[in-house]
């Protein structure tokens, strides 16, 4: 029995409740309705479901119900350069009006999310406003129209964030590091004969200032080691050989993303242990913590026993 709020039953009623409006104008009452129905949405889930399935859930579902309802009414079968100029016309419409409503701002981004698999070019400034957005979860939200560029304008996109690396504002930056993280849905992102140029691009992020940067760039390392640890091995020891061209504090810094980095590969595969201990020393595979201790140095308790064991 399929359940009330998968993936489909909600398209369904979305689709109903898109047939009840008047889309050929978005306007604000419509926005109404829209909220309405959303909250009905949420209201109709599961208490067993709640989690994972909340209002980021259910807007991906129904934005991309509605964009495939209007490239029906709008492009259909019918080609032509006139049709096209209604469609974007009548989806950046919809993208503006929902994004000026705080209830539907989430639902404005996965719409653009679906938009810029086709047209890439018109979305471009929208995401970079809402990678700068103060509130957290809708940075973490407009990584998804940039994933879709990635998918199907794939050398714009690259070229896109290779620029935004030079940003003064740490969101953008963390945003593009982000942004390129292996995600499923963008399956080349996982792959270790495609992504040179995406560790090009952190590269240029490894010794941030911002520590919110840092952190995406140690992130991201830490995901593609689950896919290619020996790529990314590789890659931290050349930047360590770089590293005496930078100043102590940027070392600093350097060795910060690269703990980061290798942490997944710390705690799940000793095959790569030894490899790790050349690049950063016996204590980050013995006393390292995220948590506890940054730098690695070794309990208070343990230090008395390390150097009685040194001496001998």
């Amino acid at each position: 029995m399929v359940s009330i709020s998968s993936a489909s039953e909600i398209s369904k009623r979305a689709i109903a409740i898109f047939n009840k409006l008047n889309l050929n104008s978005f306007n604000r009452s419509q926005v109404s309705l829209i909220i309405e129905y959303l909250k009905k949405e949420y209201d109709t889930i599961p208490e067993k479901e709640r989690i994972g399935k909340g209002r980021v859930y259910i807007s991906k579902i129904v934005a991309k119900a509605l964009y495939k309802y209007l490239k029906k009414k709008y492009l259909g079968s019918q080609k032509g350069k006139i049709n096209e100029e209604k469609f974007i016309k009548s989806v950046s419409g919809a993208i503006e009006i929902l994004e000026a409503i705080n209830d539907t701002l989430v639902l404005s981004i996965h719409l653009t999310s679906n938009f810029a698999l086709d047209f890439f070019d018109n979305t471009i400034e929208k995401i970079e406003i809402w990678a700068n957005n103060e509130d957290w979860e809708i940075r973490e939200n407009a990584i998804y129209p940039l994933l879709s560029g990635l998918k199907n304008n794939q050398k714009k996109a690259l070229d896109l964030l290779s620029s935004w690396v030079d940003s003064e504002n740490p969101n953008i930056r963390r945003f593009v590091a982000e942004s390129l993280r292996p995600k499923a849905e963008v399956k080349w992102l996982r792959d270790s004969t495609q992504n040179d140029e995406i560790l090009k691009i952190l590269t240029f992020l490894n010794h941030d200032e911002s520590i919110y940067v840092r952190k995406a760039v140690g992130n991201n390392l830490k995901d593609l080691t689950k896919y290619m640890p020996d790529k990314i091995l590789k890659l931290t020891e050349d930047w360590l050989k770089e590293k005496e061209n930078l100043s102590q504090k940027e070392q600093k810094y350097l060795i910060y993303t690269i703990y980061r980095a290798l942490r997944w590969l710390k705690d799940r595969n000793p095959k790569y242990h030894d490899w790790i201990e050349r690049l950063v020393g016996k204590n980050y595979l013995l006393y390292y913590d995220e948590k506890r201790n940054i730098n690695a140095v070794p309990p208070k308790k343990n230090i008395k026993s390390l150097r009685k064991q040194e001496n001998i």
